[in-house]
C-alpha cells in the first residue's frame, strides 16, 4: 500500500506495467474494493489486467462477479489465454454452476490455449467440484498430456465422492506412469482413504510417506490421519499420534479430534481438548462452538449455554452455514432462517408437506439434538425445517415440482451437512424416488433410495 502512494505521488500510478502490478497485488490480499477502484479507473486494460482482476475475484470466493467479467471480457473482444480459462473455472467450481462450467469447457476448445495442461486440469477439477465424476473422467482419460497436478486432482475428487479405492488405483497407476507423487499427492490419498474409511491402507500409505526421503510429511499429513482414526473410533491412537508427532500440532488438528469426540459421545477427551483449545486460540468463535455442542449433546445445556453466551460477549463470529442451488443458469444463495427469497412462503409450504410425508412414510424423526437449544422439542424442529440446505432443496422442488422421479437435484453448502439434514435428503430420495446431490464441506453425499453414498460415515 505505502509503494501505491508512492506512485501516486510521482506520478506513475496509470503507467500500465505499474497499474497492473498494483491492482494484482490488492488481488492478491484480498483487498478486492481497492482493485475494482484500479480496474475500473484504469485508462488502458491489457490481458494482464483483466485476469488480475477475474483472478482477485476467484481468489476470494466471488464467482458471479467473476463469470460477469469474464462475459463482459467477451463482449469487448478481448484476447483470452489459458489464465484466463483456470480463474473462470475456478469460479464455475466454487459456485458448483454445472451449466457455465460446460459451457466453459465447450468454449475452451475454440482457442489453442484451451489445450494447455493448465486448462485441462482445471475443467477436470469443475467437473469433479460439480459432482460429474463420470465427465472428469472422461476428460482425464482424453488428455493428451498429464502431469502430477492432473493426477492429484483426479485422485482428491475420487476422496470427495467416497471412491478411496478409486483412489488407490488411480495412485498406483501414476507410479506405474513414472510421475512421483508429491506431498499434495499424499494428502489426497490420505484424505481420500480417511472418507471411506479405509484404515489399514491409510496407515500403509502414511508408512510409505514417512519412509519418503523426497517428502517431509507436514502436520496436514498428520491431521488426515487423526481425522482417519477420529472416524473409525480410535480417539486414544489419534491422540497419542498428535502428541508423538515430530511436528507443532496446529489449531487445525486438535478441532479434528475435537469433532471426533462429538461423533463418538467422547465426552471427557471432548472437554479436555476443547479446554485445550480455548488456551491457545480463545478468539476463534468454532472452538467455543464446538466445545458447546459437546456439553449440549451430554445434556449439560448450562455449560453449553454459557459458551455461546461468552461467544456474544466476545463479539467473536462464526462464519454462517449458506447452501446454494443453480437453477436454470442462476444460482440462489440461502442462509440459516433466511426469508429472503421472493419465494419463501412457497419454499416453506413445500418443505412442510414433505416432512409430512417422510415421517408417514419412513418414519423420519426431526433430530432435534441438533438444533442444540434447550428449547420445547417443537421449537426445535421449527427451526431445523429452516437450515439453509432444507430451503435450497424447497427452492428446487417449488421449481421442479414434487412428482416423482426427475432430474437430479444438486445443493452445495459452505459447511458440513448437519445430522438431521442428512436424515431428512435420505428420507426425500426415497419418499420422491429422487437423486440429490449435496457437496459439503468435507465431501460429496449422493441420495437415491433412502440411502446415501457415505454411508452415514462423514
Amino acid at each position: 500500500m505505502q509503494i501505491h502512494g508512492i506512485c501516486v505521488r510521482t506520478g506513475f500510478e496509470w503507467f500500465p506495467a505499474v497499474a497492473n502490478s498494483v491492482m494484482d497485488m490488492y488481488s492478491r490480499c484480498g483487498r478486492i474494493s481497492e482493485a475494482e477502484q484500479m480496474f475500473n479507473l484504469m485508462p488502458i486494460r491489457s490481458l494482464i489486467s483483466w485476469n488480475a482482476m477475474i483472478a482477485g475475484y476467484a481468489l476470494v470466493g466471488m464467482g458471479e462477479k467473476c463469470l460477469l467479467l469474464f462475459q463482459k471480457m467477451q463482449r469487448q473482444g478481448q484476447i483470452l489465454d489459458d489464465f484466463t480459462f483456470t480463474s473462470t473455472l475456478k469460479a464455475c467450481s466454487g459456485l458448483g454452476a454445472i451449466e457455465q462450467g460446460k459451457q466453459m469447457h465447450c468454449y475452451t476448445a475454440k482457442f489453442p490455449s484451451g489445450m494447455e495442461k493448465s486448462v485441462a486440469n482445471s475443467i477436470v477439477d469443475m467437473y469433479l467440484k460439480c459432482g460429474l465424476v463420470e465427465e472428469a473422467e472422461r476428460v482425464f482419460n482424453e488428455m493428451p498430456e498429464r502431469n502430477v497436478v492432473s493426477w492429484t486432482v483426479m485422485i482428491t475428487g475420487y476422496g470427495k465422492h467416497g471412491l478411496g479405492r478409486e483412489a488407490i488405483r488411480l495412485f498406483n497407476e501414476m507410479q506405474v506412469e513414472d510421475v512421483e507423487p508429491d506431498g499434495v499427492t499424499y494428502l489426497a490419498l490420505l484424505s481420500a482413504c480417511s472418507h471411506s474409511g479405509l484404515v489399514e491402507e491409510s496407515r500403509e500409505y502414511f508408512s510409505i510417506l514417512r519412509g519418503d526421503c523426497r517428502i517431509k510429511p507436514q502436520v496436514e499429513h498428520y491431521a488426515c490421519m487423526v481425522d482417519l482414526l477420529g472416524r473409525a473410533g480410535c480417539l486414544k491412537e489419534a491422540k497419542e499420534l498428535i502428541h508423538n508427532m515430530p511436528l507443532k500440532p496446529n489449531i487445525g488438528i486438535w478441532q479434528t479430534l475435537l469433532s471426533a469426540c462429538r461423533v463418538h459421545g467422547e465426552f471427557e477427551m471432548g472437554r479436555e481438548v476443547g479446554d485445550m483449545l480455548l488456551e491457545l486460540d480463545g478468539k476463534n468463535a468454532v472452538n467455543y462452538v464446538m466445545l458447546s455442542n459437546i456439553y449440549a449433546d451430554a445434556g449439560y445445556w448450562r455449560e453449553s449455554e454459557k459458551l455461546r453466551v461468552s461467544v456474544k460477549l466476545k463479539g467473536l463470529k462464526k462464519e454462517g452455514g449458506c447452501s446454494w442451488v443453480e437453477i436454470d443458469k442462476e444460482v440462489h444463495f440461502f442462509y440459516n432462517g433466511d426469508e429472503r427469497h421472493p419465494l419463501t412462503k412457497e419454499i416453506h409450504k413445500v418443505l412442510k408437506e414433505i416432512e409430512r410425508r417422510i415421517k408417514e412414510e419412513t418414519g423420519y424423526p426431526c433430530e432435534v439434538r441438533f438444533a442444540l437449544h434447550d428449547v420445547e422439542e417443537e421449537s426445535k424442529a421449527e427451526s431445523l425445517r429452516y437450515h439453509s440446505e432444507k430451503l435450497a432443496i424447497g427452492l428446487a422442488l417449488v421449481h421442479g415440482g414434487v412428482e416423482e422421479g426427475g432430474r437430479t437435484i444438486r445443493v452445495f453448502k459452505n459447511l458440513r451437512v448437519c445430522g438431521d439434514c442428512h436424515e431428512f435428503i435420505k428420507g426425500l430420495s426415497k419418499v420422491l424416488k429422487k437423486v440429490f446431490v449435496v457437496r459439503d464441506a468435507n465431501r460429496f453425499h449422493k441420495f437415491e433410495d433412502g440411502f446415501c453414498s457415505c454411508k452415514d460415515y462423514w
